[in-house]
């Protein structure tokens, strides 16, 4: 089986994804469709451990077996339709009062960022 480069099929689909934003001129709306779509793609491909080649197994998003695996995925699956949902309300195809929008939308956005924070500084040591 092929090896699928998760990083970068999700950095060609935001850019896939603001490129058409873009021949539409709404390239805020194509890039919120593309991380949607690169954050679902992460969620339903599974990140390959050290030396998967050898034992064919490999590791969920959290890097646990079992029950942490599905969890990363459907967090990141959330991640990416909470995305696709921003996008189709600031084209207009939805709608969210204004209000709760914004609030809601950028609470979200400040926890997904403070979660990515902690996530990457476990790794340094």
């Amino acid at each position: 089986m092929r090896r699928v480069e998760r990083g970068t099929l999700f950095v060609a689909l935001m850019f896939i994804g603001m490129g058409i934003g873009m021949i539409f001129d709404r390239a805020d709306v194509g890039t919120m469709i593309g991380l949607g779509a690169g954050f679902i793609a992460l969620s339903l491909i599974p990140k390959e451990e050290k030396g998967a080649e050898e034992s064919g197994r490999t590791e969920g998003v959290r890097g646990v077996s079992g029950i942490g695996r599905l969890i990363g995925s459907v967090v990141l699956a959330l991640i990416g339709v909470g995305f696709i949902i921003g996008g189709l309300y600031m084209l207009g195809l939805i709608s969210i009062p204004l209000e709760l929008g914004r609030y809601f939308g950028a609470v979200i956005l400040l926890l997904l960022g403070l979660f990515f924070l902690a996530w990457s500084l476990r790794y340094i040591k």
